[in-house]
C-alpha cells in the first residue's frame, strides 16, 4: 500500500505491503503504522485505511478531531469506500492512497455501441435512506397500501417464471425489467455479477435498449456494506452524471447463501421523482 502524507511543508511517502494500515501517533500499547508526529492535533490512534474486496476503505477510529474526505467529516460513519484522487485531511496533515485504477467488465454479449457505463464519483451525491439486506423487508403486521401490494404480487410471480427460464441472460433481464416496472421513478436499470475470478463487476442486464448506466462505485459499496440505499444528485453534478441526465437512483446487493453475488440498480434519468424507502424495500424484496 503505497500513502503519501504531507503536514505543513513536510511530506513522507509509507510503502509496505498489507490490508490494513493504521495513522495517529505512537503510545505504548497503541499500535501506528503511520505516526503522523508533529501534528498534534492527531488522535492515537486516529484512522484506518484498509483493503478488502478489492476496494480501499477509510475509516475514522473515533478521534478527537475528526478526520475529512474529499471535504466532508466522516467521524461516526463507519467505512467509506476511498476513491482514486480523493483527499483525506486527519487535523492538519493531508494524506492521500495511490489507487490502482480499475475499470467496470462488460459482458461479451453486449454490443459494443450500446456500451455506455457511469463512473461517477459519489462525493457529489447525496445519499438518503439506507436499509440493511438482511433485515426484514416489511415489519409484520404493517399495512401496504393497494398499489405497494400490487408491486409486490408482480414480484412474487417472478419465481414462478424463473422455473420456465433456462437462459440465465433471459433471467437476469427479466429481473431488471420487473424492476424498473413496479418503481414507479425508474426509467433505467442494470444487473451486474462479480466474476469469481477477475473480481470485476460485469454487466449482465440492463433497460431500456442501448442506454445502461450504473456507478461501479455505487455498487461496490452496496455489496460491501450488504445495504441498499437510495441516492441523489448534489447541486453540482458530475460532468458524466450531466451527459447521462440521472438525478436518482437506488442500489441494492445481490445475496445469495451469505455471499454477496453483484448489485442492481435502477435511476431516474429524467429527474422530479425521487425514490422513497418504500421503492427501495421492493428493491430489496427482489
Amino acid at each position: 500500500m503505497r500513502i503519501r502524507y504531507r503536514y505543513r511543508d513536510s511530506e513522507k511517502l509509507f510503502d509496505q505491503p498489507g490490508q490494513s494500515v493504521v495513522l495517529g501517533r505512537p503510545r505504548h500499547g497503541i499500535h501506528i503504522d503511520i505516526d503522523l508526529t508533529p501534528d498534534l492535533r492527531v488522535s492515537r490512534p486516529h484512522a484506518r485505511i484498509s483493503v478488502a474486496d478489492g476496494h480501499y476503505w477509510i475509516e475514522d477510529l473515533g478521534s478527537a478531531n475528526g478526520t475529512e474526505l474529499a471535504g466532508e467529516q466522516i467521524k461516526g460513519r463507519g467505512k467509506l469506500l476511498l476513491e482514486p484522487g480523493q483527499t483525506i485531511r486527519i487535523s492538519d496533515t493531508t494524506v492521500t492512497v495511490e489507487i490502482p485504477v480499475t475499470q467496470v467488465g462488460l459482458d461479451g454479449s453486449l454490443d459494443f455501441d450500446d456500451r455506455m457505463i457511469v463512473t461517477a464519483p459519489d462525493e457529489r451525491l447525496d445519499i438518503g435512506a439506507m436499509i440493511d439486506a438482511a433485515a426484514p423487508v416489511f415489519e409484520p403486521g404493517q399495512s401496504v397500501d393497494p398499489a405497494r401490494a400490487e408491486a409486490l404480487a408482480l414480484l412474487y410471480e417472478l419465481p414462478l417464471q424463473f422455473g420456465e427460464v433456462t437462459e440465465l441472460d433471459t433471467l437476469f433481464q427479466t429481473i431488471i425489467e420487473r424492476l424498473v416496472t413496479i418503481i414507479p421513478a425508474a426509467s433505467r436499470g442494470a444487473l451486474l455479477l462479480e466474476d469469481a475470478e477477475s473480481r470485476e463487476l460485469l454487466l449482465k442486464a440492463h433497460v431500456p435498449v442501448g442506454r445502461p448506466s450504473v456507478s461501479v462505485t455505487l455498487a461496490a459499496q452496496a455489496m460491501a456494506t450488504r445495504q441498499g440505499f437510495i441516492w441523489h444528485e448534489s447541486t453540482d453534478p458530475s460532468q458524466s452524471q450531466v451527459l447521462n441526465r440521472i438525478r436518482a437512483g437506488m442500489y441494492v446487493p445481490l445475496i445469495w447463501r451469505g455471499r454477496a453475488l453483484g448489485a442492481v440498480c435502477v435511476d431516474n434519468s429524467e429527474g422530479g421523482t425521487l425514490f422513497t424507502a418504500d421503492d427501495l424495500r421492493l428493491m430489496l424484496a427482489a
